[in-house]
């Protein structure tokens, strides 16, 4: 056994101790598990802060995601991994098509498609007017969301008034009945990522990343070659790898370029948006501060949402 020194991934006091931002753990943990998944098809089956560990690389001069735990993995055939990345592509991108066919392709009926993207984003897709790309720093205000429960109850739910919970299990039920059995452990594995970042406490447009990715991966197929390794004892033993090989003609290679291209312009204005929206509450709540404790009504109750939440 070897020990590698470094910390979990969640612990916060130890990253900033080693001078490591929590953001950059967090891109740095979407981007691993993108590149396993959606690239050469390798799932891991237990993750947690527990076997993730994070360390500082004087080599690399950046920090760097140590993985444990490798005694339980699932690899995923061509197929399904080219299909998980097309559901991806199509959920950042709202193509509502493409999500309704990959969705079924998954053992979905595809007339839940809206409701499944739901549960995989928290995210509103009954609404299709909206089609910029599906950013989750973005929070849904209070109408949106009465507005996306009231959809939901029309189009999925019973209408009846005396409906109860067991009725709508009932729906989300129906809806998994025919899931393939890859997608529940992706399924885990996306939970357990965005409960990952989101401890993190830093956002980063988890979805951006992940499409990049599901864009890289349509280029390639996997191809499984069989390997022998040397282990510690001397002994040797085979494993088999999956390959990534170009398989696609020019024009769709260009394609995919193309759209990776649009893609990472469309996440610089968004990530750009997303700053300036952020300053400029910054900004807004302070000038409410300062404008509240400098009138003569100081200390009285205030009607004011931020400056009570800044109370």
């Amino acid at each position: 056994m070897t020990f590698i020194k470094g910390c979990k991934l969640d612990d916060l006091a130890r990253l900033s101790e080693m001078g490591i931002s929590p953001r950059d753990v967090a891109q740095l943990l979407v981007e691993c598990f993108s590149t396993q998944t959606f690239l050469y098809g390798i799932v891991h089956a237990d993750l947690h802060p527990g076997n993730l560990h994070v360390r500082y690389s004087d080599e690399l001069g950046k920090p760097q995601l140590i993985v444990l735990d490798h005694g339980c993995y699932k690899v995923l055939d061509n197929e399904t991994r080219l299909d998980y990345a097309h559901l991806w592509k199509s959920i950042v991108f709202r193509e509502h098509d493409q999500l309704k066919h990959y969705t079924g392709k998954f053992g979905i009926d595809p007339n839940f498609y809206q409701l499944f993207a739901l549960f995989l984003t928290f995210s509103n897709f009954l609404d299709s007017s909206q089609t910029g790309l599906l950013d989750q720093r973005r929070q849904m205000s209070k109408t949106e969301l009465k507005k996306m429960w009231k959809d939901l109850k029309d189009k999925f739910f019973s209408k009846n008034p005396n409906a109860n919970v067991v009725d709508h299990f009932s729906v989300i039920e129906n809806m998994f009945q025919g899931m393939k059995l890859d997608l529940i452990l992706l399924l885990r594995t996306n939970i357990q990522i965005r409960s990952m970042t989101t401890s993190l406490g830093k956002p980063i447009n988890r979805f951006g990343i992940m499409a990049e990715y599901c864009i890289k991966a349509l280029e390639y197929e996997t191809v499984p070659v069989t390997k022998q390794v040397v282990l510690k004892d001397g002994d040797t033993k085979e494993i088999v790898l999956n390959q990534l090989v170009l398989n696609r003609t020019l024009k769709q290679r260009l394609t995919l370029q193309w759209h990776l291209i649009q893609l990472r312009f469309s996440l610089s204005v968004m990530n750009v948006a997303f700053w300036a929206v952020q300053k400029l509450l910054r900004w807004t709540l302070l000038s409410r501060f300062i404008e509240f404790v400098s009138s003569p009504q100081h200390g009285k109750y205030t009607d004011d949402p931020l400056l009570r939440n800044a109370e």
